[in-house]
């Protein structure tokens, strides 16, 4: 089941975006390093040099998924660069894997102020970095990166006011030609709600047609993932 789940994904076409909803213990950050680290084989082989991103709600989670991705690739890859705290470039024969916390790359890419969406844009329009043009985004935790946590000393998002900010600085990262992938596990949602799905539901969206967005998704019964 696994395994024809991760095919799918992996073979995904381009643009799309998953929502793989599995519970604790099931396999979710091993797979979503496993799929970075394809990728950059795959773009290796290609010729293409699109960037990947490895995005975590916490600087913990973020250097174990350093490490992995690190002996993943089985030291091909250079040692890690830290653009910031809490964002490393992971460097191979000219591809990068960006492997951040979600405040991390909020910062990177919108600073420390902005807060309102036209702040945000006008930020991001500013933004000369180089984590953009991302070919392939994998969230791990999304029920925490897309969240809000309001006390800056407990783990998760706390750089946005708006946790809607987070799916609109990460869509300005992304290539036109991208795949999304978001491992999510709805038992930690503490508010009875279904899984929501940041890039699909708009945030304006009214409880009716958050529930009628939500009826269209159609479940992938061999591996929980709903394919938008």
């Amino acid at each position: 089941e696994q395994r024809a789940g991760f095919r799918l994904l992996r073979e995904a076409a381009r643009p799309s975006t998953h929502l793989i909803e599995a519970p604790a213990g099931s396999g979710k950050t091993l797979i979503a390093v496993k799929l970075v680290a394809d990728n950059l084989r795959d773009q290796l082989s290609l010729g293409s040099d699109c960037p990947a991103l490895l995005l975590a709600h916490t600087r913990g989670l973020q250097k174990h998924l350093l490490c992995e991705l690190k002996d993943e690739l089985l030291s091909n890859a250079s040692e890690a660069e830290e653009l910031r705290p809490g964002l490393a470039a992971l460097r191979m024969d000219g591809l990068v894997a960006f492997v951040a916390t979600v405040d991390a790359l909020g910062v990177e890419c919108a600073g420390e102020t902005a807060q309102a969406e036209a702040e945000v844009a006008a930020a991001l329009l500013a933004y000369g970095g180089e984590v953009r043009g991302v070919g392939l985004a994998v969230v791990d935790e999304g029920h925490h990166v897309f969240a809000r946590q309001p006390n800056a000393a407990l783990s998760g998002q706390t750089r946005f006011a708006d946790a809607a900010r987070v799916r609109q600085v990460l869509a300005a990262c992304l290539a036109p030609k991208h795949k999304l992938l978001i491992f999510h596990d709805h038992s930690y949602q503490r508010d009875g709600a279904l899984p929501s799905y940041p890039p699909y539901i708009p945030p304006d969206a009214t409880g009716e047609q958050k529930l009628a967005l939500l009826r269209q998704l159609k479940r992938h019964p061999r591996f929980l993932t709903t394919v938008v």
